[in-house]
Parts: structure tokens; C-alpha cells; sequence
């Protein structure tokens, strides 16, 4: 007999007996203070309606009522308004769901679409749309080549969407790969099918221009649904500010005869930037670790073409970024190894390339019969039990989060190869993209990391130390430690993924507050302890100690954690390697390189070169001072609005790059020159 599971006030879900949410609430208020009971209300997942439900929602406007009456008897008003609105943004938040599910079932009543037909149209018009978004980033491109065939790849290269905002080309075609995701999630198909391995939808239904321009209503409804998803897990989980109104009053004049409702939602944190400077690092480094394989074998005579070029540099990133072997069995996800993944996904991506021809649409989603698909991998070098394994997991299914790891939908006994998703398609996104989906936890991971930063210090001849004490009932671990000159290093090494969502992010931003306090007691530790010191490093003098987080993901921070006093940096083993692999950073411009900045104030990296590298990252202020914001207003529904600042990344060219590693340089002289006289 299976136990059964305890009821928790901040899991509660709609429909629960009132007697015992009250015993619930009156328990929690007993125990808890202000935040956990505004956090208990705003973070709980099973209070959102996100599809029609008059019963759930009459519910939950009774319990927010329920919970807010029990609040009065405490003393607090500032509490009470704290809830009061926070309690409101639920409501709210609950009425725009219900705004445009009700958008979409007039769309899907008045033309009677089945579940086939939009998948099929929403593939052709994906296609559609990746034709036309390749056209206009190709002309974009080339009218921005100057002389002499320049391109500056310094400058980022946006196009227009079909709401009229500048997008890079990439993000274009990942809401592409999105689009069929977000039409079956947000007409509530996925919703009770969590069993099966795949979705199978019979037939594919070629649409005709009518069925197209119904989908793409769809379409913008289910792209409507996931911008407001994204934003209201935004203002629930990163803390952003936001304001409701309900008339227009304080809407700009410009803006009165077409809003007569807006929810307007400020700016990103700083950690939601430093996250997308993250991932913009890390899309960097691939391509220069491909442009860096490209000329290695020129340079050498031979010949790749571009997928192996893909599959090479993928496995190079990967590397470096998990600091794993992609071979080893005991970092398997699904029976597969990380290298196996990848060698899957790049057959896939070869299969997908050479079928297409230039402005085909068919070309890029042709269809297989499962042995004949099985066949093309093994082609690619695949034995034939891993080939047949890897598309079996390919295939988009209920766990599934968008088309873009599982570009592979089952149409009865065919099996469509989706080419939007696969032609460009980075490799190593898709392997990581796959782990992090299926929620595997790779062995060793960590392990892995704490040897990769052993090893690059120790090369640069240092002699860094692995401690484990047990002082009293105390034990004290320590990733890696290493001392330079006075001053001791504790790195705390942490090889995650990088956040996807919201709730992902605040996840992990409390995670690092966790890890500041344990750095905190570590430090303590050596403080207290003056003979651990003296035990690894021959000296119980006086040393200041630095606090490291070390991340395996190229994610720093551009300011250190403050806790108990003390300043914990924040940073990644490719800004640590960067540092000491050379004092020169070169940019390459027409094959030409072009020294920008040096780290190092001598021959040899100083302690306070170093110091001001854990500071002052370049790698993370180069990619901030891209992010800038614009204000969009996005539609719900007739003369509703949600207005957001949303964040933009924009490269400005070659001179701009330049111009910030100058100012970065007399920064750094000037640091130097304050430090020294402290």
C-alpha cells in the first residue's frame, strides 16, 4: 500500500476541503514569518488557471479570501498590503490565462481544426518562416560586408519580426522550432499525456494557404501565451516589479484609444542579464573554437565539411564545459553516452543538410519510414542498436519540452526529420539541451571540475591542496585551496547548466547564497583553526583568504556576494583558464590579429592581476555593455495590454570592442595603482 502523501500549504492544490486549508493556514502563520507567507501565495504553481476552469478559479478566489481574512488578525499593515497585492497579482495574472485561452477556443471553434492539422500546418509555416528568416539575415549580412569583403562579426546582425521588434536570426528560428510546442501546450493537448515515449499524429495533412493563415493565428495566440507565461513567472520568481491598471488613465495619450487594460512589468534583475551574457559567452566560444578548427586544417591540407566541422568543435566545447569524458558509460542519459548523443545529433544535422535544396520548402522536413531513417544514421557512422536507440529518443513525445532536442514527429509510420531545428542547429546545445530535459545527473561532474582547476593551477606552479579536517564534531572539506604570496584561494567548484526559466533561475540564484555560506564556514574554519594552515602550507601566518565560486558553465558574476562581511566571488574555470593561458587577448580581423588588451602588468600574471581579473571579468562587462532594453507591448486581447521592458543583446562592432577593452585597461591601471597604495 502506497503512503500517502502529506498535504503542504505551499503545494495545496484547487478543490481542496476548505476545513483543511484552513488547519493548513492557521499551522503555517504559527510558524512562519512575512516573506515565507507572501513566497507560499506567489510560488505556488497549482493557484495559476492557465486553461478555462470555472470551478478551480472560484476556488482559488476563495482561498486568496480565505487567506488574506486569517492575515488581519496580525498585526502589520505593511504585511497586509504586501499580500494584498501580491494575492491581487495572482488574480490578475489568472484573468490574462483566461483572456487568451478564451482568444484561442474562438479561433478553434469557428474553424473546427484538429489536433493533425495544426501540427502539420504549424511544420510547413515553421518552414515558411525559416526560409524567410535565412533570406533576410543573408541580404542583412552581406549589405553589412564593407570593403575588401569585410564583415565585421563584431556587429550583431538583427532582422525584423512579424511584430515589427529587432531579433537576432537564431532567436527567430528557435521560436520557430518553438511554435509547435507552444500550440499544444497552450490549447492544453499536452496536459494528462504523460505516458507513451512519443506522439503520434497518423497523418500528415498537407495544409492548404487557408489552413495556413488559420495555424498562424494559432500560432501568435500560442506565442502570446508563452511571452505572458514567461513574464508572469518573471515578476513571481525574480522578484521584478510590476503594476496593474485597470482603465487608461496612466497610459500615454498615444496609446488611450487602443488600451483600455494594461499589467506593465519592469526591467530584468542584473542576474537575469549576467545569465544572458552566460549564454552569449558560451555561443562565442563555439564558434571560435569552430573558426579555430576551421584554419587548423587548412592550415594542415585537410579537407571537413561543414558537419564535421560541427561534430569536431561541438565535442571540443563540450569537453571544456562539462569537464568530461564524452565516452564514459557512467555519464550515459537514456542508455546513450554524451558522445553518442552528439554523434546522433550530428547525423541527424548531416541527413537534414544534404536533402535540402536552396528555397525548397519540402526539402527541409522529409519523411522516413523508421528502418529506412535507422539506415541513414548508421550511414553517419552509428552502430545500428545505438542508431535505433537514439532516434527512438528523438522522437517529440510527452517529455518534450519544444522540437528543438526532438526534431523528429511520428506521422503513423513515418517519422518527419524536421530541418528548421536541425540545419544550424549547434551541437553541443542539442546534447545539453537533452541532459538538461531529462533531468540526468551526470557522475562526477563536479569531480571532474575540481580536477580540471587542480591541474591549471598546478601548471602554473602553484601547489594548490585538496583538504579534508575534522576539527572536534566538525568537519571541514575543501574543494581546491591554493596560496599565493599571503593570500590564500578557496575555490567551491559547481558544474551545472545553466538556467532555462525563471523558476530555474531564482533556483539557482538561492543556490549561491547557500554556497556563500558555506564558503563562509569554511573560511571560519581556517580562521579558527590556524593549524590546518600550518598542516598543508608549512606557515600558520597570517594570510587573507579569498572566497571562490568556481563554475564549470562559463557563468561569472560582475560583483561579488556579500555575506557576514566578506566578499565571495563568483566565476568559471574558462575566465581562470583564459587568465593564465596568456597575458594577450587578440582579436582576428581579416585573418589578421590584433592585440586589444593584456592581462598581465608584468612578464608573469601578478596576485593582482589576478584580483583584478575576479573583480573585474572582461569576458562578463564586454557582453553586458551589449544588453540594453526596450519597452514592447504585447497583446492579450481586444484593448489588453501587457507592456514589459524586455532586455535586448546587440553587438555594435569591431570599434566599439576596441573602445571598451581601452577603457577597461586605464580601469585597470588605475585599480592597480589605488591597491598598491592601500
Amino acid at each position: 500500500m502506497s503512503k500517502k502523501r502529506k498535504i503542504s500549504l505551499k503545494t495545496v492544490k484547487p478543490l481542496t476541503d476548505m476545513k483543511v486549508v484552513q488547519q493548513l493556514v492557521d499551522d503555517f502563520l504559527r510558524n512562519h514569518g512575512e516573506e515565507e507567507v507572501i513566497n507560499v501565495v506567489l510560488r505556488n504553481e497549482c493557484l495559476l488557471i492557465k486553461q478555462p476552469d470555472l470551478d478551480k478559479r472560484k476556488w482559488v478566489e476563495s482561498y486568496l479570501e480565505f487567506f488574506y481574512q486569517a492575515l488581519l488578525n496580525k498585526d502589520g499593515s505593511v504585511l497586509l498590503q504586501d499580500v494584498a497585492n501580491n494575492f491581487n497579482l495572482i488574480m490578475v495574472v489568472n484573468d490574462y490565462f483566461s483572456k487568451i485561452s478564451q482568444g484561442r477556443i474562438n479561433i478553434q471553434e469557428s474553424n473546427d481544426i484538429s489536433m493533425q492539422e495544426i501540427v502539420s500546418a504549424s511544420l510547413v509555416r515553421g518552414c515558411e518562416d525559416y526560409l524567410e528568416i535565412a533570406k533576410r539575415a543573408k541580404e542583412l549580412a552581406l549589405s553589412q560586408t564593407k570593403g575588401n569583403n569585410f564583415y565585421d562579426s563584431e556587429s550583431s546582425t538583427l532582422i525584423k519580426d512579424s511584430f515589427g521588434n529587432t531579433i537576432d536570426p537564431d532567436d527567430a528560428i528557435s521560436s520557430v522550432a518553438d511554435s509547435i510546442h507552444l500550440i499544444l501546450k497552450s490549447t492544453g493537448f499536452l496536459e494528462g499525456r504523460q505516458k507513451g515515449e512519443y506522439f503520434d499524429f497518423k497523418e500528415f495533412l498537407y495544409p492548404d494557404e487557408d489552413m495556413l493563415t488559420k495555424v498562424s493565428a494559432l500560432n501568435l495566440n500560442a506565442m502570446v501565451w508563452h511571452n505572458f507565461d514567461f513574464l508572469q513567472k518573471s515578476i513571481r520568481y525574480n522578484d521584478r516589479k510590476w503594476s496593474y491598471h485597470s482603465n487608461n488613465s496612466k497610459i500615454p495619450q498615444e496609446y488611450k484609444g487602443y488600451i483600455d487594460e494594461c499589467l506593465e512589468v519592469d526591467k530584468q534583475s542584473n542576474w537575469s542579464y549576467l545569465e544572458m551574457v552566460a549564454n552569449h559567452r558560451l555561443r562565442q566560444y563555439s564558434k571560435e573554437v569552430y573558426f579555430n578548427t576551421f584554419r587548423a586544417c587548412m592550415e594542415r591540407g585537410v579537407s571537413l565539411n561543414q558537419a564535421e566541422l560541427n561534430k569536431i568543435s561541438s565535442r571540443a566545447v563540450l569537453e571544456r564545459i562539462l569537464s568530461l569524458d564524452l565516452k564514459d558509460e557512467r555519464n550515459s542519459c537514456l542508455g546513450l553516452t554524451l558522445l553518442q548523443w552528439l554523434d546522433g545529433y550530428s547525423a541527424l544535422c548531416k541527413i537534414s543538410s544534404d536533402l535540402y535544396e536552396e528555397n525548397v520548402l519540402n526539402s527541409l522536413m522529409p519523411r522516413f519510414k523508421k528502418d529506412d531513417l535507422v539506415s541513414k544514421v548508421v550511414e553517419q557512422g552509428l552502430p545500428s542498436g545505438i542508431a535505433e536507440k537514439f532516434i527512438d529518443n528523438v522522437v517529440y513525445g510527452p517529455r518534450s519540452i519544444d522540437i528543438y532536442d526532438t526534431p523528429v514527429i511520428k506521422f503513423g509510420d513515418e517519422y518527419l526529420v524536421y530541418g528548421p531545428t536541425l540545419k544550424d542547429a549547434l551541437l553541443y546545445e542539442l546534447v545539453i539541451s537533452n541532459v538538461t530535459r531529462n533531468k540526468q545527473r551526470l557522475l562526477n561532474k563536479g569531480d571532474a571540475l575540481e580536477n580540471k582547476l587542480f591541474y591549471t593551477l598546478e601548471k602554473q606552479g602553484f601547489e594548490p591542496k585538496r583538504i579534508k579536517e575534522k576539527i572536534g564534531r566538525e568537519e571541514y572539506q575543501y574543494d581546491v585551496v591554493m596560496r599565493w604570496g599571503n593570500t590564500l584561494f578557496v575555490f567551491e567548484c559547481k558544474n551545472r547548466a545553466l538556467a532555462r526559466d525563471p523558476i530555474t533561475s531564482r533556483n539557482i540564484e538561492d543556490d549561491y547564497s547557500e554556497h556563500a555560506q558555506q564558503l563562509l564556514r569554511l573560511c571560519s574554519g581556517l580562521e579558527n583553526n590556524p593549524g590546518i594552515i600550518a598542516k598543508y602550507f608549512g606557515s600558520s601566518n597570517e594570510f587573507d583568504i579569498v572566497l571562490c565560486v568556481v563554475n564549470g558553465m562559463p557563468f561569472s558574476l560582475d560583483e561579488p556576494l556579500r555575506v557576514g562581511g566578506r566578499e565571495v566571488f563568483v566565476t568559471d574555470i574558462n575566465v581562470i583558464n583564459r587568465f593564465f593561458e596568456s597575458s594577450e587577448i587578440e582579436y582576428n580581423i581579416q585573418d589578421k590579429n590584433f592585440s586589444v588588451y593584456y592581462q598581465w602588468s608584468d612578464k608573469q600574471p601578478t596576485l593582482n592581476d589576478f584580483l583584478f581579473h575576479l573583480k573585474h571579468p572582461y569576458q562578463v562587462e564586454f557582453h553586458k555593455r551589449y544588453i540594453s532594453t526596450e519597452v514592447r507591448f504585447l497583446p492579450i486581447s481586444d484593448k489588453v495590454f501587457l507592456k514589459a521592458e524586455l532586455p535586448r543583446y546587440q553587438k555594435l562592432g569591431w570599434e566599439d570592442a576596441k573602445s571598451f577593452f581601452i577603457e577597461h585597461a586605464d580601469f585597470k591601471k588605475c585599480f592597480r595603482q589605488s591597491y598598491e597604495a592601500i
